[in-house]
């Protein structure tokens, strides 16, 4: 289970971030939140430090999760607004997922707004604030280290995976990744973003 906060894209230092706290959940777009949720406190680093926001106004913030959607291989995920971990703002999007194998496919889930995201500025850079759920100093085989990948498009209709990292920590941690001068002119104009992948949570449970 992971959650995530925002994305952002920055001119020049560009940043996509989102706010992964790997409490992802399968594809409910309600935002009822019920009396009973836990409210998770933020870290304080940024507490004692007063920070209340991010350096970058984020493209995505995950506040608000409607119509958004998950596409899934060999998985059952749901995908809804959670409180359970902070950082900025008042919710995460919270995703849980388990593996249901039929085809021998690697489990992938793919998250999408409900329409491709323009980028709007010139950008080199993509961030996402994501909460893990394993450390890689201790594997869990109950709990498989799972790929995130940034999906963009631009006016050449070529899609770019961008490859952010392997989730091998339980806290918030920020992925970051600088886009190649390559990568960038395979977008064309008007880059989008298009959605977040997840790719191996073999889990069961």
């Amino acid at each position: 289970m992971f959650s995530v906060k925002r994305v952002d894209i920055i001119s020049n230092t560009a940043i996509m971030r989102s706010s992964f706290a790997l409490f992802f959940a399968s594809v409910l777009f309600s935002v009822t939140l019920f009396a009973e949720e836990k409210i998770g406190v933020r870290p304080y680093e940024m507490v004692n430090a007063n920070r209340t926001m991010d350096t970058h106004p984020p493209l995505v913030d995950f506040e608000n999760l409607e119509g958004w959607t998950a596409e899934t291989v060999e998985s059952e995920v749901e995908f809804t607004p959670s409180r359970e971990q902070q950082l900025w703002g008042e919710h995460v999007g919270k995703l849980t997922y388990k593996n249901v194998p039929t085809e021998k496919k690697t489990p992938t889930v793919t998250l999408k707004p409900p329409k491709p995201i323009a980028i709007g500025k010139e950008f080199d850079c993509v961030n996402l604030w994501m909460y893990g759920n394993n450390w890689a100093w201790a594997p869990n085989p109950q709990t498989p280290q799972v790929a995130v990948t940034i999906l963009l498009q631009g006016s050449t209709m070529k899609p770019l995976r961008l490859h952010l990292g392997t989730v091998n920590w339980t806290e918030w941690f920020l992925l970051h990744k600088k886009l190649s001068p390559e990568q960038i002119a395979s977008l064309g104009d008007a880059p989008c973003f298009e959605g977040i992948e997840i790719r191996g949570g073999t889990n069961k449970e």
